[in-house]
């Protein structure tokens, strides 16, 4: 296997040499020995928090957030609600329904069926829309489905893994 050819790089090369990031790096002009995962467009990621009271995202540009940098950049009011309820309500391009929750966008048949089932999702369950309409997100239109499987192939592995199966979802 090739490496890239940047010194200090230990990925696979995939294009005249170079790792992925490091070609791309090299097509914009930008330095090879940056850090990966940085770039002339962004600023490195700190420790430093927005500027702005109360606001505890992490600073992007000029002392603010992303959206408070935004809302400097557009002239918006800097001290208006985050987020504000049903206007925060999106269609996304694949055709899911998002919400604004705890600052962060959520889908929200994830967030009904957490309902629920009184829990937060695990990552390996994933929620159906029986009528395939994606942001039908009606209760009655939603079912749990779960990707788990157990990691060995032994009895004992396999027994051990559907008592815990069972337990998790005993209440269905």
């Amino acid at each position: 296997m090739n490496l890239c050819k940047v010194d200090v790089c230990d990925r696979k090369a995939a294009t005249k040499g170079y790792c992925r990031a490091h070609y791309l790096r090299s097509l914009r002009g930008a330095s090879l020995d940056a850090k990966i995962g940085t770039n002339n467009y962004q600023q490195p990621a700190t420790n430093k928090k927005c500027g702005i009271d109360g606001c505890e995202k992490p600073h992007y540009a000029k002392g603010f957030c992303s959206l408070h940098w935004r809302r400097d950049r557009e002239g918006t009011d800097m001290l208006a609600p985050l987020f504000t309820g049903p206007a925060e309500r999106l269609k996304t391009s694949d055709g899911y329904i998002t919400l604004h929750k705890d600052c962060k966008r959520v889908f929200e048949h994830r967030e009904i069926m957490s309902g629920i089932i009184g829990r937060p999702l695990l990552p390996e369950e994933n929620i159906h829309h029986l009528n395939g309409v994606r942001d039908d997100n009606d209760p009655e239109n939603l079912e749990l489905w779960s990707k788990s499987q157990p990691p060995g192939q032994r009895v004992v592995d396999k027994v051990k893994w559907a008592k815990e199966i069972l337990e998790l979802y005993k209440n269905f």
